[in-house]
């Protein structure tokens, strides 16, 4: 993804985009008369991109810590970007919908909320029947996994396990499923105002979605 593009798009969310020499970072400053805090930002580090964690919190030296190194700028851009839409929509759409007296706490219950919250049975699939661009829920002698299921139909990236049904059934297994849903609806969105088509790769998307890559 090219700079340019971030910016006009994360802008129209009010999310504003800053580039420095080889730095780049979300300022979330309401009063920029107050000194930027602790951040997340792209850093061109000896030659090499990096997604790192800059901590300015009483400290005159910026702390740098890499978190993720990418072949060029154009990836870590599309990463930052799709960091930054992952935490809007959480915090516009995710976070309001865990009503607190409706409770994921079960298969059955996650499918009633996907279906109040419009979110269609596709994104979701079980490990007999992977279906592509989708969420494969599945249980192992390790306990419950959640895996993201790419264009050739198989599981390319997964949550860590050992997780019980009862641990697992929760809010955020939904969240994951509706975070998968929103950046398909917004890239409609984009296409339909802009007629700019938004592709992304399926490893792009499973580090959207936070899961590890498996080997």
């Amino acid at each position: 993804m090219e700079l340019e593009l971030a910016k006009k798009l994360l802008a129209e969310k009010n999310l504003i985009l800053v580039e420095e020499e080889n730095n780049i970072y979300h300022d979330d400053r309401v009063n920029l008369s107050i000194p930027l805090e602790n951040h997340y930002a792209i850093r061109n580090i000896e030659n090499q991109w990096n997604f790192c964690f800059i901590q300015l919190e009483r400290r005159t030296i910026p702390k740098i810590k890499k978190i993720r190194a990418f072949k060029n700028k154009s990836d870590a851009i599309t990463y930052l970007f799709l960091y930054l839409l992952r935490r809007y929509f959480f915090n516009k759409y995710i976070v309001p919908s865990r009503d607190r007296g409706y409770q994921v706490n079960s298969l059955q219950s996650l499918k009633l909320k996907m279906l109040e919250l419009g979110i269609p049975d596709s994104y979701i699939c079980e490990k007999e029947n992977l279906k592509k661009h989708s969420i494969c829920l599945y249980e192992t002698e390790n306990g419950w996994f959640e895996g993201f299921v790419g264009e050739k139909n198989k599981i390319i990236a997964a949550s860590r396990g050992n997780f019980t049904e009862t641990d697992f059934f929760t809010d955020v297994r939904l969240g994951s499923i509706y975070s998968l849903y929103l950046l398909d609806n917004y890239r409609k969105e984009v296409l339909k105002n802009s007629n700019i088509v938004l592709s992304f790769s399926d490893y792009e998307i499973a580090n959207y979605l936070r899961y590890p890559i498996l080997e």
